[in-house]
């Protein structure tokens, strides 16, 4: 789940976040492990067949549910879940002179309608092979999981092209077909993996999951990865506890804003989350808000600036939901709210704030603005108050900063080698950046320092703590660039 990408200079790659016409759960790992909802977003016949859980083979039943990798019965394939369609005796046959005539029952299927994605090209699948059975009367039975997208027929590892569905509205629908062995009915099929492709081959949904940049796993905050900035007024303490930073706020006499900026620099387009947390009452008659945001500084001396934020106002205590594009608190949503997921999106010239909406279980927009021309970014946690109040204190809690699209470069890597050896291999060594622990760095290699695409040229190296050494084959003539990113493990 976690990644960041690292170097002297660094990208970070990965996409974006998912809308609520798009279609889900394609890789079957949405089922939260417990309840009987075992196929988020599928729906199915259930007065023709049941889903009865996780690892359960009914052979006489038919059924819809998921395996794992514990699983008697079909086929696991990646991820925790898999996809399982159990035919059980949907088909009775009759012998009509020396011959066999279905004449029964559905075969179990599953289905959604949603968008197909307006840049696929082509769509593609994993299941079972076709299950073949001879029995003693000397037949040959083929049953075999089979798609269909807005009527194109889909076929089991085949790339299929549908393109004249992009941007259209259709059912994904997946059943099991063939003909059943009369004598012995029944047979066991798993499904997963089902991915849009893009005009290139590369798969657009489902998306993969977002880059944990940092998790603060570390005791204290890693100041390899992180600044502290005071703007102006009071200093607040922080520190890392349960794995979250957590700043604690004494009442302030006067204004103040405290940053907490994540080193890395961000270039062109981006989509970053932050977990939040905001606890404790605030009182007071003074005009002014206290708040805490996701908050993105644009150019090298902060020309213009983007946050998405949570806030209260002191007077009244009522809570919100706000952006600010550097003209204080605008796009307010009232809510009682005290945590959250916080997200800024960078597209072009405009920057928007999104909010996570448990109640619809989609992202929720608070507000846009445009103008934002340079390339450059920051990102980080920003708490603030514009206005004196009196409390115990307030705590605001920070986790999870998170890169779901875009591309940055690290400041601050204290990279202590790099070069080539006598044979010309490239060498590089570096200290440990207390990385999530999950994660794990990889050399790689491009002709261009704008490559889209770095190719992998180490195995996965862990971090244990003080110097990494890598080195790796003379590439040859040419020029070369290489950096150390950091990908989730193992």
């Amino acid at each position: 789940m976690k990644r960041s990408w690292i170097i002297a200079g660094v990208a970070l790659a990965c996409a974006c976040g998912a809308h609520a016409a798009d279609f889900v759960n394609l890789d079957f790992e949405a089922y939260a492990g417990t309840g009987s909802d075992y196929l988020p977003g599928w729906e199915w016949n259930s007065n023709a067949f049941q889903s009865f859980g996780v690892d359960f083979c009914p052979l006489v039943t038919a059924t819809v549910g998921l395996v794992t990798s514990n699983a008697s019965c079909g086929t696991f394939f990646q991820g925790e879940y898999s996809a399982f369609l159990s035919t059980g005796q949907y088909q009775a046959y009759i012998n009509e002179e020396w011959g066999w005539q279905a004449v029964c029952c559905s075969a179990p299927t599953i289905s959604q309608t949603a968008v197909v994605p307006a840049n696929a090209a082509y769509i593609r699948y994993t299941s079972t092979p076709p299950f073949i059975w001879d029995s003693y009367t000397g037949f040959h039975w083929d049953v075999r999981v089979q798609g269909t997208l807005g009527g194109i027929v889909l076929s089991n590892g085949v790339t299929t092209d549908i393109r004249s569905l992009a941007g259209q509205e259709a059912e994904l629908s997946f059943t099991v077909i063939g003909t059943d062995d009369p004598e012995s009915p029944g047979s066991y099929h798993s499904l997963d993996q089902i991915e849009f492709l893009n005009a290139a081959g590369v798969v657009i949904w489902p998306l993969p999951p977002p880059i944990c940049l940092e998790d603060f796993h570390a005791a204290t905050l890693n100041t390899s990865l992180w600044e502290v900035v005071t703007s102006f007024g009071q200093t607040n303490a922080y520190f890392i506890a349960s794995e979250t930073l957590q700043t604690t706020v004494t009442p302030p006499a006067v204004p103040f804003e405290t940053l907490f900026r994540y080193r890395s620099l961000f270039h062109g387009d981006w989509d970053v989350r932050m977990d939040f947390q905001l606890l404790g009452a605030i009182s007071g008659t003074d005009p002014g808000v206290f708040g805490m945001a996701l908050a993105a500084d644009f150019g090298p001396e902060r020309t213009a600036m983007a946050d998405m934020g949570y806030m209260i106002v002191i007077s009244n205590q009522s809570r919100s939901y706000e952006t600010d594009w550097g003209q204080g608190p605008t796009n307010q949503l009232a809510t009682a709210d005290v945590s959250g997921v916080f997200r800024l999106v960078r597209s072009g010239w405009e920057v928007a704030g999104y909010v996570w909406d448990a109640g619809s279980n989609d992202w929720q927009i608070v507000g846009t603005m445009d103008g934002y021309t340079d390339d450059v970014a920051r990102v980080g946690l920003k708490v603030w108050s514009t206005g004196a109040f009196s409390t115990k204190g307030v705590y605001a809690y920070a986790d999870n900063l998170m890169l779901a699209d875009g591309r940055a470069s690290l400041d601050g890597l204290a990279i202590k080698t790099f070069g080539l050896d006598e044979s010309g291999a490239p060498t590089v060594a570096w200290d440990a950046l207390g990385i999530p622990p999950s994660n794990r760095y990889v050399v790689t290699r491009a002709t261009s320092l704008v490559d889209s695409a770095w190719t992998p040229v180490s195995d996965s190296i862990a971090d244990g703590g003080g110097e990494t050494n890598w080195t790796g084959a003379n590439p040859g003539f040419g020029s070369f660039y290489y950096r150390v990113e950091s990908v989730p493990g193992p």
